[in-house]
């Protein structure tokens, strides 16, 4: 692939750091936790249980956290990133208890009715480290316990996702994106920002991070080995069947 922002230098950085509510606070914010999902995964799984609670695995700044404690729920949000934790509660506006901790030690035994793992978290986990983490979740629900895993669809990337673009982040940040998904089941994103200004546009930052692409075939199969019995794999959070032409895989199952 021909890279636009080649010879360029960039700070290698995980896949979520601490920028990363200035990137989803844009036009990409629509398209996570809206009104439309927020009702197909109530109706779905949170309205199955009399009081849940939830656990918002991965919970980063608080998106998901933050939207379902307005309409009444009760989350606990798990995260690594102290910052992260810090914007959830004062940015963001969580009440809920935060836990910080590493989700590869993470367990507390039938402590949850319900996991979530959304947004593409689970891209952020490396594959040695999944079945070790699917097996803390497992233990952490309680018996009839249900999980929901939203991944990036790797097939839908390949095919439909321009190999560049441009969008807006928070107030008036500006990200040009490129993916290379030359290393198989990985896909390496490199972001140059910049602000615009009055008297100009200004670099900002030029970061580089690697997601881990699970594939449906590869998420069942650790899913069973885990312990989960699958009820439904959907195409996006508002129920649709799976596709090419769906940009994530929702994989919802229960510990039996």
């Amino acid at each position: 692939m021909d890279d636009a922002l080649n010879g360029l230098p960039f700070e290698e950085r995980p896949f979520f750091d601490a920028s990363y509510p200035d990137l989803f606070g844009g036009e990409l914010a629509s398209h996570y936790a809206n009104e439309g999902q927020l009702a197909f995964l109530e109706s779905q799984v949170l309205r199955t249980f009399p009081d849940p609670e939830i656990l918002d695995h991965g919970c980063g700044f608080g998106l998901w956290m933050s939207a379902l404690e307005r309409r009444g729920w009760r989350v606990a949000g798990l995260d690594l990133d102290s910052s992260f934790l810090k914007y959830a509660r004062t940015q963001s506006g969580v009440h809920g208890v935060l836990i910080q901790a590493d989700a590869r030690k993470f367990q507390r035994p039938e402590g949850f009715d319900v996991v979530l793992s959304m947004g593409g978290t689970w891209g952020s986990f490396e594959r040695q480290d999944a079945p070790g983490i699917l097996a803390n979740l497992h233990a952490s629900l309680r018996r009839g316990g249900e999980a929901l895993f939203q991944l990036v669809n790797p097939v839908y990337v390949r095919r439909y996702q321009p190999d560049r673009w441009w969008y807006q982040g928070r107030g008036n940040l500006l990200v040009l994106e490129q993916q290379d998904l030359s290393e198989s089941g990985y896909c390496s994103v490199s972001q140059l920002r910049f602000q615009a200004r009055a008297d100009g546009i200004q670099d900002v930052g030029r970061h580089r991070t690697r997601q881990v692409y699970y594939g449906d075939a590869e998420m069942r199969g650790l899913l069973d080995k885990a312990g989960f019995k699958l009820l439904h794999v959907w195409g996006d959070l508002e129920g649709s069947q799976p596709s090419d032409e769906k940009m994530f895989l929702v994989f919802h199952c229960r510990r039996a």
